[in-house]
């Protein structure tokens, strides 16, 4: 699930750059070609860093996730949580493990690292997939 919601970053950036680009590239159809030219670039650039944007707010909420389900395992009250919002559709066990959670929560941290460098495509692939794995053997 995580690689679909991921994949679909970039491809939602576009649209909703091309939608606020829209009138700009109709009208650079009738300009000079290096106008133009210029114009789409532009696009594309917005394009780009809507979704380095839309990256961050990704990998943060699954920092935030594991962060804030460590938290509960140690004690605090879900209405002291930054964000309590992102438990709103899960239930919660009433026993969370502190141990595991805490290595998962690294797992994320590291995660959270390796998203920071401008890896290819494939590279962010692989540090989800890894991710996931990783979280998952940490929590077993």
């Amino acid at each position: 699930i995580m690689i679909n919601v991921y994949n679909n970053l970039e491809q939602g950036a576009k649209e909703t750059v091309q939608e606020k680009w829209r009138e700009r590239l109709e009208q650079a159809e009738e300009l000079e070609p290096a106008v133009k030219k210029r114009i789409v670039a532009a696009c594309n650039d917005a394009a780009s860093g809507e979704f380095m944007r839309e990256r961050q707010y990704f990998v943060s909420a699954v920092h935030t996730w594991f962060a804030q389900a460590y938290q509960l395992a140690c004690g605090a009250d879900i209405m002291t949580l930054a964000n309590p919002e992102i438990f709103n559709d899960h239930k919660i066990p009433e026993k969370l493990n502190q141990e595991k959670l805490l290595k998962q929560l690294q797992q994320a941290e590291e995660f959270t690292s390796a998203m920071r460098y401008n890896l290819g495509s494939s590279g962010q692939q692989l540090a989800i997939r890894s991710f996931c794995l990783n979280a998952v053997k940490a929590g077993a």
